[in-house]
C-alpha cells in the first residue's frame, strides 16, 4: 500500500493508506476529507475473481458490491478514466474487510457477487463518496489471479504505513520455509501490477 501511494504521489491530493485495517482507512479518510475535493479515487492492487484475468490487469470499477451493499461508481468518472486508460476493463469489484487467500474462497465470492475482483479498500472509500455527497470510483490492478492462494506469509497484516512487516514475514518463512517458492511468485505478479498501475497513472494524470 505504500508503492501505491507512492505512485499516486502529490498529484492525487490527498492521499490515504490504511495499512490493509479497514476501520484504520475509515479513520484516516473521515480525518482527511477536505469539503472541496473533487472526488473520491480508491487506487491500487486488487485479487482476480474472474478466472479471465491475469496480473497486471487494469479494472475501472463501476460498482463495489460489499456484504449486500452497492456502491455505483460515478459514470462521468467511468467515462473519463476509461477514455485515458483504454486497456482497462469497466468491472464490478468486491469489497472485503480481510484478504480473500485462498481459491475456494475466491471461487465463492465471485459466485455470490458476481465481481471480477476484490481488494479491502475499495468498499471503505466508497462509503465515504457516499456520505459527503462525493464522486467515486476505483483504479485497481490485479495482483493475484483467481487461480492463486496466498502463502501464509503473505497474508500478514501490514505495517499502519502500509509498508510490509518485515519481521512477521521472516518469522513465518522459518516456520515454514516451503512457502518461499510461493512468496516470490506473488512478488513477481504484485510488481506486475505495480507496474500497470504506474502506466495507467501516467495517464490519468
Amino acid at each position: 500500500m505504500a508503492r501505491e501511494a507512492q505512485i499516486a504521489g502529490s498529484q492525487a491530493g490527498a492521499v490515504v493508506v490504511g495499512g490493509g485495517r479497514p476501520e484504520l482507512l475509515a479513520t484516516r479518510l473521515e480525518a482527511a476529507f477536505d469539503p472541496a475535493a473533487a472526488g473520491v479515487l480508491s487506487f491500487g492492487l486488487c485479487g482476480g475473481l474472474d478466472p479471465a484475468l491475469r496480473p497486471g490487469d487494469l479494472l475501472i470499477a463501476t460498482q463495489i458490491v460489499s456484504e449486500g451493499r452497492v456502491h455505483h461508481a460515478d459514470p462521468e468518472w467511468v467515462e473519463r478514466l476509461a477514455a485515458r486508460i483504454p486497456m482497462a476493463r469497466r468491472a464490478t469489484i468486491a469489497g472485503a474487510d480481510a484478504f480473500v487467500v485462498d481459491v475456494a474462497s475466491k471461487i465463492a465470492l465471485r459466485a455470490d457477487t458476481d465481481a471480477a475482483a476484490v481488494d479491502t479498500e475499495s468498499h471503505i472509500a466508497a462509503d465515504l463518496a457516499q456520505r459527503h455527497g462525493l464522486p467515486f470510483s476505483a483504479l485497481r490492478a490485479v495482483s493475484d489471479g483467481a487461480d492463486r492462494a496466498l502463502p501464509r506469509a503473505a497474508q500478514l497484516r501490514l505495517k499502519p504505513d502500509g509498508r510490509p512487516d518485515l519481521g512477521a514475514i521472516l518469522a513465518s518463512l522459518a516456520a515454514e520455509p516451503l512457502q518461499l517458492s510461493a512468496l516470490i511468485r506473488v512478488a513477481f505478479e504484485a510488481e506486475a501490477g505495480f507496474r500497470a498501475l504506474r502506466r495507467a497513472w501516467n495517464s490519468v494524470v
